[in-house]
């Protein structure tokens, strides 16, 4: 992961779950939630469409938008760049890269930390609403931040969100 890069979510590891055990040890039990099976077809088309980075340049153009060349505070995307992930998400302020690593022990795919993910898309789910993950890494939960990354993050997966909407969702 890189400083701008726009993570879609695959699934979301809700990291809160656990179970209180004797002698005060916790024992995990992590929620997985996953976007139903038609979102991720969506995706999946979305992804191996071979205009796909150069349609999401020509937006990012067009809003103006360009990814700074570099940053004191780590690695910066060449440019609109967006992956699929799974998303950790939880009530914690990840300031501890280390704990972003012990996220991987819950689930080897985990390498994104956030604190919106799983409530937004639990309301969705008991509602019915298909539910989507659109998150810009703006910093890697770590001392070292650079605060315009969190504007450039978000407009990233704006230009991101606003693409998938037109070439990429299929209403079911």
């Amino acid at each position: 992961m890189v400083l701008g890069e726009v993570i879609v979510s695959d699934r979301i590891v809700y990291y809160e779950s656990a179970a209180a055990l004797e002698g005060g040890e916790l024992a995990y039990r992590p929620e997985i939630l996953r976007p139903h099976m038609s979102t991720q077809q969506n995706l999946n088309t979305y992804f191996a469409t071979s205009s796909l980075f150069a349609r999401l340049g020509e937006r990012a153009q067009v809003m103006g938008f360009e990814m700074p060349a570099s940053s004191q505070a780590g690695n910066v995307a060449a440019g609109i760049t967006v992956s699929s992930a799974t998303i950790a998400s939880g009530e914690l302020l990840i300031r501890d890269p280390a704990l972003l690593k012990s996220f991987r022990s819950l689930h080897d795919k985990a390498y994104v930390a956030e604190m919106e993910a799983y409530g937004v898309f639990d309301a969705c789910e008991k509602q019915r609403v298909p539910a989507l993950i659109v998150r810009g890494i703006s910093d890697f939960g770590d001392g070292t931040k650079d605060d315009a990354f969190h504007t450039i993050a978000s407009v990233a997966a704006a230009i991101i969100t606003s693409d998938y909407l037109i070439y990429g969702w299929q209403r079911a």
